[in-house]
C-alpha cells in the first residue's frame, strides 16, 4: 500500500492571512485508551491561520469499533502547530486501523457549517520499515457565501489545495439553521453546563459562542438560553419580529 504526505493549502480571502508566527509544536495527547506508542509510524500536522480557533479530532475504527475517539482538541489557536501521532496498522478484512480527521474552524464572528473530514490508513512500521505516513494539512479561509463549507481547489502531486468558507452567525442561531428556536436554547445550556463542571469543555465553537451571548455580555449562560427560548415562544404568535425587535422591548 502506498503512502503519501497530503499537504492542505487552503488561500485566505479576505477574512484572515496565512499564520506565518507559529513559533511552536505541540503534541496532543490522545484519548484513545489503547494507544501504544511503540507504534507510532504516523503523524498528521495541523497549522492554522490567524486569528481562528478549531476543534480538531481524529475517531479510529477498527473491527471492534467504530468512530471511536483517538484524539479530541477543542479551540486550538494559531500560535503553535499540532503534530497528532498516530499508530500503524496493516488494512486486511480482520485487522484494520481506519483514521478519520475531522476540523472544524471559526472565528469570533464566523464559523464552518461542516467540519472538514479526511479518512485514511497508516501502515505497519514493523512490517513496512521507512513507511512512516506523514500527512501536513495547512488551514486557510475566505467568508465568501457558499452551499458547501469547504471544496477542493486544486491538487499538484501531493499538494491538496482546499477552500474552507466560513460563514457569518446570526445571534441566536446557533446551530445555524436560519431560526432561532429550542434547539439553540438546548445548545447554550449544554455549552454553559459543560464548563460550569470541573475540567469541562466547550460545546460550541468561536462563531456559535458569538451567536449565543444573545444579551451581548460577553460570556454564554443560562441568561441566553432563557431568551432564546423566549424569543422563540414570541415568534409563534408574532412571527415577523427580528430577535433584535425582541430584545430591545425585553430588555427594556
Amino acid at each position: 500500500m502506498k503512502f503519501s504526505k497530503i499537504t492542505a493549502l487552503l488561500t485566505i480571502a479576505t477574512l484572515v492571512p496565512l499564520n506565518a508566527g507559529a513559533t511552536a509544536n505541540v503534541l496532543p495527547v490522545p484519548v484513545y485508551e489503547y494507544f501504544s506508542s511503540t507504534d507510532i509510524n504516523g503523524s498528521v500536522t495541523i497549522e492554522l491561520p490567524e486569528n481562528v480557533k478549531a476543534d480538531v479530532d481524529i475517531t479510529i475504527d477498527t473491527p471492534e469499533l467504530s468512530s471511536q475517539p483517538y484524539y479530541s482538541e477543542k479551540s486550538l489557536d494559531s500560535s503553535s502547530s499540532y503534530t497528532f501521532r498516530l499508530e500503524g496498522r496493516d488494512k486486511t478484512p480482520d485487522d484494520y486501523q481506519t483514521y478519520t480527521l475531522s476540523v472544524m474552524i471559526s472565528s469570533s464572528e464566523k464559523y464552518m457549517e461542516k467540519p472538514y473530514t479526511f479518512t485514511f490508513d497508516v501502515p505497519d512500521g514493523n512490517d513496512h520499515p521507512d513507511s512512516f505516513a506523514d500527512y501536513k494539512f495547512v488551514f486557510t479561509a475566505d467568508d465568501t457565501e457558499s452551499a458547501e463549507s469547504w471544496e477542493t481547489v486544486s491538487e499538484n502531486g501531493t499538494e491538496l489545495s482546499i477552500l474552507v468558507h466560513l460563514k457569518s452567525n446570526s445571534k441566536g442561531d446557533v446551530n445555524g439553521d436560519g431560526s432561532v428556536n429550542s434547539i439553540d436554547a438546548s445548545l447554550i445550556m449544554a455549552h454553559y453546563t459543560s464548563l460550569s463542571a470541573e475540567n469541562g469543555k466547550p460545546v460550541l465553537n468561536e462563531g456559535q459562542k458569538s451567536a449565543g451571548d444573545i444579551n451581548g455580555d460577553g460570556s454564554v449562560n443560562a441568561v441566553d438560553a432563557s431568551l432564546a427560548m423566549a424569543y422563540y415562544s414570541y415568534v409563534s404568535t408574532n412571527p415577523n419580529i427580528s430577535i433584535d425587535d425582541f430584545l430591545s422591548k425585553y430588555l427594556a
